[in-house]
Formats: structure tokens, C-alpha cells, sequence
């Protein structure tokens, strides 16, 4: 059984007798000849040859994101590194927009500027909101 795949981070370019390729997981830009990229098509369903005729090309491959392991969840680390980045700052930011009247009118503005203020109840939510 296969256990490896091409990533579906892959993105190749081909550029007169080499090929440029990035792959957008590992973020690793890297070129190629045009031939070892046709002998990484050819065996794009079955990895394991392309192993065993070319073990050099595979594992730089390998190394840089191309081929991964048919196992690997690459959206769950996604998520990971994602949510790690979100929430590796201790401080939380709150802009509070008592009204959306702005008087600056900016010609790109999308904004539908009303004469509506911020009521009493929503001013005592913030409040407590940032007490707890």
C-alpha cells in the first residue's frame, strides 16, 4: 500500500529547461530540472518506486514538503500553527465605536453613516464584559 502523496501545497512553474516550485505548507521555494519534475509526475501514485529508482530526489522532496506522508494531516497542523499565532499575545485589544457617525468622509468609505449612539445597556455589556 502507498504511503506517500504529492502535497497539495504544490505549486510548479516550468521555465525553459528547469522548473520552479513552492510548496506553500513549509513555505520552500525551490527549482528543479525539467526531468526530474516529469519523473516526479510519473510516479505522483506510486511514490514508493520513484523512492527506489531516485532515492536522492525523493528525499530532497520529501525534505522540502513536495512528498508527504500519506498519514500526515497538514490541516490540523495548519490549524495548530494558526491557532499558536493567534494566541501567543497575552493582550487583548477592544476598540469600542460609541457611534459609526465618523466625520472624516472618506471618498472609499462603505460605511452608512448614522446619528445613532451607543445605548446605555450596551455601554453597561461593555463594561462588564471587560471586568471579566
Amino acid at each position: 500500500m502507498e504511503s506517500y502523496k504529492l502535497s497539495k501545497y504544490n505549486i510548479f512553474k516550468k521555465k525553459k529547461e528547469k522548473t520552479i516550485g513552492v510548496n506553500l505548507f513549509n513555505q520552500m521555494l525551490f527549482a528543479i530540472s525539467s526531468r526530474d519534475y516529469e519523473m516526479i509526475l510519473n510516479h505522483k501514485n506510486c511514490l514508493t518506486k520513484l523512492e527506489e529508482n531516485n532515492p536522492v530526489l525523493f528525499s530532497a522532496m520529501y525534505k522540502l514538503g513536495v512528498i508527504e506522508e500519506i498519514s500526515a494531516n497538514i490541516p490540523a497542523i495548519l490549524l495548530l500553527r494558526n491557532r499558536m499565532q493567534v494566541f501567543s499575545d497575552r493582550h487583548h485589544r477592544l476598540i469600542i465605536m460609541p457611534t459609526l457617525n465618523c466625520n472624516f468622509s472618506c471618498w472609499y468609505c462603505y460605511e452608512t453613516h448614522t446619528k445613532a449612539m451607543m445605548s446605555s445597556d450596551t455601554v453597561c455589556n461593555i463594561i462588564e464584559y471587560i471586568k471579566n
